[in-house]
């Protein structure tokens, strides 16, 4: 289980509810620290690296329990991680088997969410140390699909799986354009197409809904205007505007004077199997502890 879900004996329950099928209600509130916030700027030449940025945050979050994920790069705060991360994440183009290689991210273009979801799973299929192809359960997820009359909520679905020990990574679209500092797709539209060019990627790291405006906290790759890698992340908390419009799974947000909308997300967990396993195995004696 994950250093930081360790740390945590209900966010452990839900880890091995999520594996068995069982349905548990989301705490409230709930915060996973040590999630890095890699820069998307750390490469002059990546622009539009934003998902495969995020990406590595993840990558680097789930290698706390299989180092293989790393493809052998050190690991914490320092010049070799930093650059072991670079080598993680792809340079332009990016080499084989580099996440941004595996997401399909360009330059001009940046990252579709389905290159994301795909790439992304096919990263930690390829470098995790149990070998095979079904170690790891990666969904795409459009907000639009949560809408009346499925019953689901968007949101809620986000928190229920950030609590049980997922990685989230939040696709967001630009309406009205984007913060200056911010990257967008050539002839970017605001699309939410999942074959589109995503307008900016965060990784969800928290959420909080006990107070007049639930908020979100979160990782962004282009926060790091010094070109520099952040260990530990910075855990950025943002205001959300849910249900705007009438529409109960529409979030938006407001950055740098413009608005953001959270249209889709791409989530990832060990599936049971031998890493599963291990993840309860782990829970269950971290929690004897507590």
């Amino acid at each position: 289980m994950h250093t930081e879900l360790r740390n945590h004996g209900l966010s452990a329950l839900l880890a091995i509810a999520s594996l068995t099928g069982t349905v548990w209600a989301q705490p409230a509130q709930f915060q996973v620290n040590g999630i890095p916030d890699f820069s998307q700027y750390q490469n002059p030449a990546w622009r539009n690296y934003c998902a495969p940025t995020a990406g590595a945050d993840l990558v680097y979050w789930f290698s706390t329990s299989d180092p293989a994920l790393r493809r052998g790069s050190p690991f914490g705060p320092g010049g070799a991680a930093d650059n072991g991360v670079n080598a993680n994440i792809g340079g332009v183009p990016p080499a084989a088997g580099t996440i941004a290689q595996l997401m399909g991210t360009t330059p001009a273009g940046g990252t579709s969410l389905i290159g994301c979801a795909n790439g992304l799973d096919a990263y930690l299929e390829a470098n995790d140390s149990l070998g095979g192809n079904a170690n790891w359960n990666t969904q795409m997820v459009l907000a639009a699909n949560f809408a009346a009359p499925s019953g689901q909520n968007f949101f809620t679905f986000l928190q229920q799986r950030l609590s049980s020990g997922a990685g989230v990574l939040l696709a967001v679209a630009w309406p009205n354009g984007a913060p200056g500092g911010y990257d967008v797709p050539d002839n970017y539209s605001g699309s939410d197409s999942p074959n589109a060019g995503i307008g900016h990627a965060f990784v969800m790291t928290g959420y909080n809904t006990l107070g007049a405006v639930p908020t979100i906290s979160v990782n962004d790759p282009a926060n790091n205007l010094l070109n520099a890698h952040n260990w530990p992340g910075e855990n950025t908390v943002i205001n959300l505007n849910v249900g705007m419009g009438g529409l109960p799974n529409v979030l938006t947000f407001g950055l740098g004077g413009f608005t953001g909308t959270v249209y889709g997300a791409v989530v990832t967990i060990p599936s049971p199997g031998p890493l599963g396993l291990l993840m309860i195995g782990g829970t269950l004696a971290a929690l004897r502890r507590r």
